[in-house]
């Protein structure tokens, strides 16, 4: 499981206040689960998995050496497991 930019040690990170105003954090667990506060799913547990490509460079000059690169660039998985804390 590959943690990024997720705040350890019980910090929060807000990742948004929604339409209603209602403010949602994101934090890691000490099991290094993340949660949500407040919790908004039905399960008190579940799996996010998503492919993502690993590209060199922070800029390309069109689209065509974009798709190139995305073509030729290594895959890899990311999870993460959200519990209700």
């Amino acid at each position: 499981m590959v943690q990024r930019q997720v705040p350890e040690d019980g910090r929060a990170l807000e990742i948004t206040s929604g339409i209603s105003q209602q403010r949602y954090d994101l934090l890691c667990l000490e099991n290094k689960h993340l949660t949500l506060e407040p919790w908004l799913f039905e399960d008190h547990e579940f799996t996010v998995n998503v492919e993502c490509c690993h590209l060199s460079d922070l800029k390309y000059d069109d689209n065509q050496t974009l798709i190139k690169a995305l073509k030729q660039a290594p895959i890899t998985s990311l999870e993460w497991i959200f519990s209700k804390q």
